[in-house]
C-alpha cells in the first residue's frame, strides 16, 4: 500500500492511502513496457486505453487437437474423461465441500447439459439481456465450466472487468445445498462460447451415486445403453469403430490406464 502524510494541521501527521503499488508495476517501470496478460482488459488503466484485438479473438482448442473443434451438443469419451480430471482437482476434490470420487464426476460430466451459445450485441459494446450467464444478486442454482471462447466477468465494488476462458469454472457454490447469489456478474465476451452447465439438482444426484457403488453401475449401463441406440462409439485412437452388444463401460481413471484389450463405448450419446 502506499500512503502519504497529511501535515495540513497542527498536530501529529496521519497517513492517508492513495493507492496499490505491485511488483509488476516496478518491473514495468523499469523496463518501460506496459506488461499485458490474460487476464488484463486495459493497456493503460488511467487513459482507458483498451487491449486491441482481444474482442475478436476466438480460442479454438482446435488448434492443439481435433477432438476440441466445435461438436454441438455431445461430448466425447475424450473430452469426458479430460474434463472429469480437471474437475476432479478443482471442483471436487476432498476437503473442499463438494467431494466426489472420479467415477462419479465421469457419469455427472456425460449428463451434464453441454450449451453451444451465441453473443447477440456486437463484440466492443455492452452485453444485451440475453448475453447475461450470471446477474450479481439473483440466484443461481448451477455452475459453468467454459470450454471454448471466454465469459466477461465484472467483480467487486469497483467493477472490474476481467476474463474467463478455457476450463474456467464459475460459480461452483452454487452446487451447495445453500441458496447461492453470485457477488458479480458474467457474460458472453466472444462470439461463441461452448460451456458445460451442471445443475444443482443433478450434482445432488451424483452425491448420492457417489454414496452408493451398485447404483453407479447401474447408472453408468444406462448410458451405455444410450450409446448403443445412436450404434456409433469411439475407439481411444479417436476413429469409429465396430457396434458394440452394449457391455458396461468403465471409466478411465487419471492417474491408471486401462490394457488394450479392455475397450470403452461411451461416445457421442444422444442423452445429452
Amino acid at each position: 500500500l502506499v500512503r502519504k502524510a497529511v501535515t495540513t494541521v497542527d498536530v501529529d501527521p496521519r497517513f492517508e492511502i492513495v493507492g496499490v503499488l505491485t511488483l509488476e508495476d516496478i518491473v514495468e517501470e523499469i523496463i518501460q513496457e506496459e506488461i499485458v496478460d490474460e487476464t488484463d482488459v486495459y493497456v493503460d488503466v488511467d487513459r482507458r486505453l483498451k487491449i486491441g484485438g482481444r474482442d475478436t479473438t476466438n480460442f479454438n482448442l482446435g488448434v492443439f487437437n481435433p477432438i476440441w473443434r466445435s461438436r454441438g451438443d455431445k461430448l466425447s469419451l475424450e473430452e469426458v474423461n479430460a474434463i472429469s480430471a480437471h474437475l476432479m482437482r478443482t471442483a471436487f476434490a476432498a476437503g473442499n465441500g463438494c467431494a466426489l470420487k472420479y467415477e462419479t464426476i465421469t457419469w455427472l460430466v456425460g449428463e451434464a447439459e453441454v450449451q453451444n451459445l451465441s453473443r447477440t450485441a456486437p463484440v466492443g459494446l455492452d452485453p444485451c439481456d440475453t448475453d447475461w450467464i450470471y446477474r450479481r444478486g439473483q440466484a443461481s442454482s448451477r455452475c459453468t465450466l467454459v470450454l471454448q471462447g471466454r465469459l466477461g466477468a465484472i467483480v467487486g465494488h469497483e467493477s472490474f472487468k476481467t476474463e474467463n476462458g478455457a476450463f474456467s469454472l464459475l460459480a461452483r457454490d452454487a452446487l451447495l445445498p445453500n441458496l447461492f447469489k453470485p457477488d458479480f456478474d458474467a457474460f458472453l465476451s466472444t462470439p461463441k462460447v461452448r460451456i458445460l452447465s451442471i445443475k444443482k439438482e443433478l450434482f445432488q444426484k451424483a452425491c448420492d451415486l457417489d454414496k452408493d457403488p451398485a447404483m453407479l453401475e447401474q447408472a453408468k449401463k444406462t448410458q451405455v445403453l444410450a450409446v448403443s441406440v445412436t450404434r456409433k462409439r469411439w475407439t481411444y485412437g479417436g476413429r469409429d469403430g465396430p457396434e458394440d452388444s452394449g457391455s458396461p463401460r468403465e471409466a478411465m481413471s487419471p492417474t491408471l490406464s486401462k490394457r488394450p484389450s479392455q475397450r470403452s463405448i461411451w461416445g457421442d450419446r444422444s442423452s445429452l
